[in-house]
């Protein structure tokens, strides 16, 4: 009994070591990750980056607490399954909200407009002034500030007058009648 003990507090240490590690790596990895975005100039697609290093913590972080309750001899098939029935329930609660998240994803690797781009959106013409994780903030002409959700605005018809390779000039001259060639 005493032997079975000092195998689990050794295994319980061994969790928490490999646990604290692989959150070093993680933020290791994400600082590395947003210095080559700022590098390459998509400064702005750092936002991705914290959400989904918290992801990945918390994931490192469930399966090191079931790795545990296993060595501690709890039956962690019957939590998983209680969990994924509760998981469902929280997908579809959530489903708006992971819409947005998918969106502002799409708008990062795409890239259709960034921020600081001049552009009209549906029927709506305005200067992009950040892309949340949630919705895309956009100052229209008039000076207001527009809230569109990142699903909505990912689908809506973009037209990025910041863009463009050329500008058509096309002015009209008024001449008088009686001028000459």
């Amino acid at each position: 009994s005493v032997a079975l003990s000092a195998v689990s507090q050794a295994r319980t240490v061994q969790v928490i070591g490999l646990a604290w590690l692989f959150m070093r790596v993680v933020d290791f990895a994400v600082q590395r990750a947003g210095s080559n975005l700022e590098r390459k100039g998509l400064a702005g697609s750092r936002v991705l980056l914290i959400p989904v290093s918290r992801l990945v913590k918390f994931i490192a972080l469930a399966g090191a607490v079931l790795l545990w309750l296993d060595n501690a001899g709890y039956k962690v098939t019957t939590l998983l399954a209680g969990l994924s029935i509760s998981g469902v329930a929280v997908a579809l609660a959530s489903q708006k909200s992971l819409e947005n998240i998918f969106g502002a994803i799409t708008l990062f690797t795409s890239q259709p407009v960034k921020v600081g781009d001049f552009c009209r959106f549906g029927d709506r013409i305005g200067t992009v002034e950040e892309i949340g994780l949630r919705a895309t903030r956009i100052r229209t002409l008039e000076r207001t500030v527009i809230t569109v959700a990142n699903a909505e605005f990912a689908n809506l018809h973009l037209d990025n007058f910041s863009a463009r390779d050329r500008f058509w000039y096309h002015p009209t001259l008024q001449l008088r009648y009686e001028t000459t060639p």
